[in-house]
């Protein structure tokens, strides 16, 4: 059985505040190594990552760059579009908890840093 993390445990908001074209770099360390299958798979599921808002899909980044080492990863990514209202980094970290949990990986850190504002 999966042990399921608590977001409010690992993300905390930017420091900054984010708008359509800033890039951030996530630095994201797991307790456990992620399957091959997976890694390969990762930078596709940043990238192509959604949330749906009245009842339409919005992809609020665009993936720049992509490493994973063991068990850390980090991700560029570029604001397509910025809502006000959302902060749609805690919506992506929920969403990556949810999936290295149901594969009983966990994640133990999650830093969010500004490349361009």
């Amino acid at each position: 059985m999966s042990k399921w993390d608590d977001i409010e445990k690992i993300y905390s908001s930017p420091e900054f505040v984010a708008k359509t074209g800033t890039v951030v770099k996530i630095s994201v360390e797991l307790d456990n190594e992620l399957d091959e299958y997976d890694r390969e798979n990762l930078p596709t599921i940043i990238d192509t990552w959604t949330f749906p808002k009245n009842e339409k899909d919005i992809r609020p980044f665009t993936l720049q760059d992509f490493s994973f080492v063991e068990k850390s990863f980090e991700a560029e990514i570029k604001y397509k579009k910025k809502d006000k209202e959302i902060d749609e980094l805690k919506l992506l970290c929920q969403d990556l908890l949810d999936f290295f949990n149901y594969y009983n990986v966990h994640m133990t850190k999650w830093k969010c840093i500004l490349l361009i504002e």
